[in-house]
């Protein structure tokens, strides 16, 4: 009726690439990509992914 599309990111998906966040930290994932969304890019995969590592940067593995 209205014509529009939309898509659909969820915190599942920021699980899938950083299965080490719990729910809250994943929601604020998507919630500072949408805050930064830049509509000539879209949302992405590298984006979901960027983000995480930003807010949440990966420890260094220790071993040799």
């Amino acid at each position: 009726e209205k014509r529009q599309i939309a898509h659909i990111w969820g915190i599942d998906d920021v699980q899938d690439i950083r299965p080490d966040l719990d729910e809250d930290q994943a929601w604020h994932v998507l919630q500072v990509v949408e805050a930064d969304l830049d509509s000539n890019y879209g949302i992405t995969w590298d984006t979901l992914e960027l983000t995480a590592s930003d807010l949440y940067p990966e420890p260094a593995d220790t071993e040799r």
